[in-house]
């Protein structure tokens, strides 16, 4: 009975393990290894969003071809500057309207000489001109402090974006023309000059807004600013053609003052460049010409644009596109 039990005991212990094992069907490897493996495709790359998208390390920095899309004109575009033109065309032909529009190009005028008066060390504070008409900026002399500050203004952005090489570069050159027309009478032409440069400016500006659409939250927004920015352009293309074709004009704004000082257009011609007043007048209607070209150029390259201004204000590029 002892042997039975014992071999009994064998024959189970076999039994057993050979319902535990993987089965092999004699001799074959167990099913699971012959099943083949079922190739997985792999997930296509998800699109990064436009918020992810870095402008300062496209393509565009590494010479390869640009990929940013041009703008093109769209039906709200067109008619919102052809709306602009003809009310800036019939205000400026309109005397009563253009006296009281003309006040918008006087503010801008004046506050053009201000800030540049500023920005060269002048204490400059612009004003209306109630006994003369239009307006006046009154400056006091050059102020050494304010030139102290300004260089230490530059030094801070120095400091600040001393790891972005293209900034670095933007601002030395700053320092390097400020620095030629501080101390020479450049900075006086400049100031005399950017109160009619400064009405170009903001035109040009107007009308970029009515392009592109920048800083609109409401639809009427973008034929006002092409009013804005046309009838700016309109009333200082007539000016300069009356300087430069009408001899009547030309001695009158030759013998006005404002303020009990000659008009600026004569300062810069007699005073400082020794020229026609014509010549002085054909910049400025050159100027006039050019603004609405660059506006047009900055909305059809928006996206460029942007992506350049993005590399100059990052403070670390490396960090960033790490």
């Amino acid at each position: 009975m002892t042997g039975n039990s014992g071999m009994n005991r064998r024959v189970f212990d076999k039994e057993r393990r050979e319902w535990t094992a993987p089965r092999t069907d004699r001799g074959r490897p167990p099913l699971a290894s012959r099943v083949p493996p079922v190739a997985q495709t792999p997930a296509p790359p998800a699109s990064p969003s436009p918020s992810d998208v870095d402008p300062a390390a496209s393509p565009v920095s590494l010479g390869a071809e640009a990929p940013f899309p041009r703008r093109h004109l769209d039906k709200q575009i067109c008619s919102s500057l052809a709306f602009g033109l003809a009310l800036a065309g019939v205000v400026a032909s309109v005397p009563a309207l253009k006296f009281v529009f003309s006040y918008l190009t006087i503010v801008i005028h004046e506050l053009g000489h201000a800030v540049f008066g500023w920005l060269f060390g002048y204490v400059s504070i612009p004003a209306f001109d109630f006994r003369y008409g239009g307006g006046v900026t009154f400056h006091q002399q050059q102020s050494v402090a304010i030139l102290v500050g300004f260089y230490l203004l530059m030094a801070a952005l120095f400091a600040l974006y001393r790891r972005n090489r293209l900034t670095l570069a933007v601002l030395a050159g700053a320092v390097v023309v400020h620095g030629l027309l501080a101390y020479t009478r450049g900075h006086r032409v400049l100031i005399l000059f950017m109160g009619h440069g400064t009405e170009v400016l903001l035109a040009g500006v107007f009308l970029y807004r009515a392009l592109s659409g920048s800083a609109v939250r409401l639809r009427i927004e973008r034929p006002l600013y092409a009013f804005c920015g046309f009838f700016i352009l309109i009333c200082d293309v007539i000016f300069a053609l009356g300087l430069i074709t009408n001899p009547l004009n030309r001695a009158r704004y030759e013998s006005a003052r404002a303020a009990g000082h000659w008009m600026d257009f004569r300062r810069i011609a007699e005073h400082h460049l020794h020229v026609d007043l014509s010549v002085v007048a054909a910049v400025l209607l050159v100027c006039c010409v050019v603004a609405p070209v660059l506006s047009f150029l900055a909305f059809r390259y928006q996206a460029r644009l942007r992506a350049a201004l993005w590399r100059i204000l990052k403070q670390n590029p490396r960090a960033a596109a790490a």
